[in-house]
């Protein structure tokens, strides 16, 4: 038997990364005679294809189908450029070395697809396809990406190949966008066999489009034991407060530097848009999967906000912050 996931893990990215080894593993643990269990990383570079046309304001049309995630891709943009003016040139080199080494250990890939074609021929050779978790089911992509995403590829198939949601998520909840993809979204989760989302708003806009039952469930890193994590190297075992802030928020700046003055703690902080200049701050945008792991498992102290629904695949922190 050979089963391939379909997720986002090629993004530099915590909760990328580790969703993709965890719904991995927990695959592994189900069905322990299978031949290969692996991740299939679909390099159509879906960014720069949903943002063809529109970045040079060439269509009006497009312009206005995608003027949101123009948006949201113009922000992203303006981050990473603050982040490499913020964080030199060592740290942004160690960090990428980090995430390249994790997935070489701990993440099996079972190949490399850049079209529907190419999509196509390597799932023929999978027993089982797994799309998810993360925001596979994303509105951009039930437009422009059903082929891949939602298996179109796969529908005049000779191979039966057991076709599973897990985990899928949507990322929005707004009835503008996705009223008008009613249908995309209808045809595509009647390919799969078995269903399951991340959000439970998500739930409720599919299950009306299908007689198959939509579960909603968990992220797969929150299927994780704490002895899963144990592989995660210590770094130290000192107390400290861990910061995790994706975006800007004084108010939360100012509250880890009243708690490290009050709690007398160092402080270690990933940020690309919040600094902290005390002689007891340590910037460690440079850590990898396996750092991230360690310094939430043994902080005294967690200050995050990536507490944010359907956005972030962060979220397992609280999970991790348990043990």
């Amino acid at each position: 038997m050979r089963v391939g996931i379909l997720c986002i893990s090629q993004k530099e990215n915590y909760g990328a990364k580790l969703l993709a080894w965890a719904l991995q593993e927990k695959v592994r643990e189900l069905l322990p005679e299978a031949d290969a269990v692996g991740i299939i990383v679909n390099e159509n570079h879906e960014e720069k294809r949903i943002l063809d046309g529109v970045s040079k304001w060439k269509s009006p049309v497009a312009l206005f189908q995608s003027g949101r995630r123009f948006a949201v891709e113009q922000k992203k943009k303006l981050v990473n450029r603050m982040a490499q003016a913020l964080h030199n040139e060592a740290l942004t080199a160690t960090r990428k070395q980090r995430f390249d080494c994790f997935e070489q250990e701990y993440i099996s890939i079972l190949g490399f697809t850049d079209s529907p074609a190419e999509f196509q021929t390597l799932a023929e050779t999978l027993d089982i396809i797994i799309v998810g978790s993360d925001i596979v089911f994303r509105p951009e992509y039930a437009r422009l990406f059903p082929e891949v995403y939602f298996l179109g590829c796969l529908e005049n198939t000779d191979k039966n190949i057991r076709k599973v949601a897990y985990a899928a998520a949507i990322a929005t909840d707004k009835a503008e966008l996705l009223q008008p993809l009613t249908g995309a979204y209808q045809a595509g989760i009647n390919r799969f066999d078995f269903l399951s989302v991340r959000e439970k708003s998500a739930q409720v806009f599919l299950q009306p489009l299908t007689e198959k039952e939509i579960v909603h469930c968990c992220d797969p890193v929150l299927l994780c034991r704490a002895e899963d994590f144990a592989f995660a190297p210590v770094i130290s075992d000192e107390a400290y407060i861990y910061v995790n802030l994706l975006d800007k928020k004084k108010n939360a700046v100012q509250y880890v530097r009243r708690l490290a003055v009050e709690k007398n703690l160092p402080i270690r902080y990933f940020s690309d848009v919040n600094r902290f200049n005390e002689d007891n701050a340590e910037d460690v945008y440079s850590d990898g999967p396996l750092e991230f792991i360690d310094q939430v498992r043994n902080a005294a102290y967690v200050v995050t906000n990536s507490f944010q629904p359907p956005f972030s695949p962060s979220c397992f922190i609280s999970r991790l912050w348990r043990f």
